[in-house]
């Protein structure tokens, strides 16, 4: 199932980078107790939304 790992893959990283893009990387990231990063509240609402939309997308297109 290549194919289905990499509409994954690049739903996620299409979104990350709108959702960098629109609310901006410093407003994006957070650092956690034990010092990895991870999406704020609002960054993970957004990168939901989108990363929806686009492998809603992607995945229509590779069923054509």
């Amino acid at each position: 199932m290549k194919t289905k790992t990499n509409i994954i893959e690049v739903s996620s990283d299409l979104a990350t980078k709108l959702v960098e893009n629109q609310i901006g990387e410093l407003a994006t990231w957070v650092n956690t107790l034990d010092g990895s990063e991870c999406f704020t509240e609002q960054a993970q609402d957004l990168f939901n939304e989108i990363y929806d939309i686009v492998q809603n997308a992607l995945e229509q297109h590779t069923n054509q």
